[in-house]
């Protein structure tokens, strides 16, 4: 889904669609989710505080991993493996090559390389196994039974694993930084009901996206008007 163009990306969008539609996670996932929050906060509440990134990555990977498929390993396991993909050279995506050098981009994929053999073996390869004897409700079996290949298949682990579940956890932290400093906002939030809050958080993450910028490549030449 991530490198498909035109109408295949489109379609497979359409297929995942039914994963992550509002209704479906209202209905299906909602009551899992709330299971997996209420754990976290009475883990945090016994331990008397904890590092708020670390319990926001464990649990946006324990529910995003379910709805994937990805449950051969546990959460904390897994967790460290998607976070070690970040640890990469710098780039920049206005300048010609990313801006590195071929030393930053051999650093890059043996930063990569790793991560992703590790990851393949560990979570996804076992995750496929299980999935063809005991299709589930969940990504990876829709992949099988779509023809997916292996390769295909730990692409698209990846992109979920990634992309998904850390943005979710630094929107968590950015909607908590917000809340716990801002006394009238908190009060607010606290105050509502469940449409109220949802708003907040939406107000929240439009003012501060976790992703700030959406870069295009024209494919040919145009002009823009003044």
């Amino acid at each position: 889904i991530l490198m498909s163009d035109g109408p295949a990306h489109d379609q497979q969008r359409a297929k995942v669609a039914r994963f992550f539609a509002p209704r479906v996670v209202a209905e299906r996932h909602a009551p899992g989710i709330e299971r997996v929050a209420e754990s976290y906060v009475g883990r945090m509440q016994a331990d008397r505080g904890g590092l708020l990134d670390e319990v926001a990555l464990h649990y946006a990977v324990e529910v995003t991993a379910d709805i994937v498929g990805l449950t051969a390993a546990e959460v904390p396991r897994l967790a460290a493996r998607l976070e070690s993909f970040f640890r990469q050279p710098p780039f920049d995506l206005t300048q010609p090559g990313l801006g590195r050098s071929r030393r930053d981009w051999a650093r890059a994929a043996a930063a990569g390389l790793g991560p992703l053999a590790r990851f393949g073996w560990h979570d996804v390869r076992p995750a496929i196994r299980a999935r063809r004897r005991h299709p589930r409700a969940d990504i990876i079996s829709h992949l099988i039974a779509e023809g997916y290949t292996d390769l295909d298949i730990l692409v698209e682990c990846l992109t979920y694993g990634t992309a998904g579940m850390v943005t979710t956890r630094e929107f968590i932290v950015m909607a908590a930084w917000h809340l716990l400093t801002t006394d009238d906002l908190r009060a607010d939030y606290l105050a509502a009901d469940t449409a109220a809050r949802h708003a907040i958080l939406h107000e929240l993450i439009r003012v501060e996206p976790v992703v700030g910028h959406l870069y295009r490549r024209a494919t040919h030449q145009f002009e823009l008007d003044a």
